[in-house]
């Protein structure tokens, strides 16, 4: 069963850290790279774990300010901002199988979309796998 000591022992040694200040434990990582292009090149990523499920999502800050900048989209609250995320992963705390699956696949892309430049054919094929984790969440939500 995923809970917390299960995910402090399985995010932080990603470079995962944990805030517990708020109302549900929040896992957050910061991942720095180049492409301010891509929706699914994230600059931050967070993991939820609530009372039933344990959710992971992701956005690019580096996207959303340049389009604030550009006054393409205006965010006026923390819910416009939370509205953003993209959902990369959504399930119940008894899915430890899957839920390990998917952290370790997500991790392998950013790596990628870390280590590559934003025209490589390494950098698009993470881009692509990410936007395939997310379209199959947004299936399954």
């Amino acid at each position: 069963m995923i809970n917390l000591n299960y995910l402090k022992n399985s995010l932080l040694p990603l470079g995962y850290q944990l805030d517990e200040k708020g109302e549900l434990p929040i896992f957050y990582k910061r991942v720095l790279h180049k492409n301010p292009n891509s929706i699914y090149a994230f600059t931050l990523i967070i993991v939820t774990l609530d009372k039933y499920t344990v959710t992971i999502e992701g956005l690019n800050e580096m996207l959303i300010h340049r389009a604030i900048k550009a006054k393409a989209i205006e965010v006026n609250s923390y819910e416009e901002l939370d509205a953003l995320r993209e959902i990369i992963y959504d399930n119940t705390h008894e899915e430890v199988k899957q839920f390990n699956i998917m952290v370790n696949f997500f991790e392998t892309q950013m790596k990628e979309v870390y280590a590559h430049p934003i025209k490589s054919d390494e950098h698009q094929k993470a881009l692509a796998n990410i936007q395939l984790m997310i379209e199959a969440a947004k299936a399954t939500y």
